[in-house]
């Protein structure tokens, strides 16, 4: 499913704080096309990536606040 509300607040926390989505991805060992493919819903991120995410980049935040994903209907 490609949705543009997916992921919102983690998007608006990665351009709030100024990271770069190539920087995410080198920290946490994908590509910069797999993370943009999950962060559009293309591709389902694993657990493991989205917890690296949280823990190196927003350890002040959730990881259900960053990851929130909208109801079918939404999209």
């Amino acid at each position: 499913m490609k949705c543009e509300t997916i992921f919102r607040n983690l998007r608006a926390e990665v351009a709030r704080r100024g990271f770069e989505y190539e920087d995410i991805a080198k920290r946490i060992g994908v590509s910069d096309r797999t993370l943009r493919k999950y962060l559009s819903g293309e591709t389902k991120i694993p657990f493991t990536h989205a917890r690296k995410i949280q823990r190196k980049f927003f350890p002040d935040l959730t990881l259900e606040y960053l990851f929130d994903y909208p109801d079918d209907e939404a999209c």
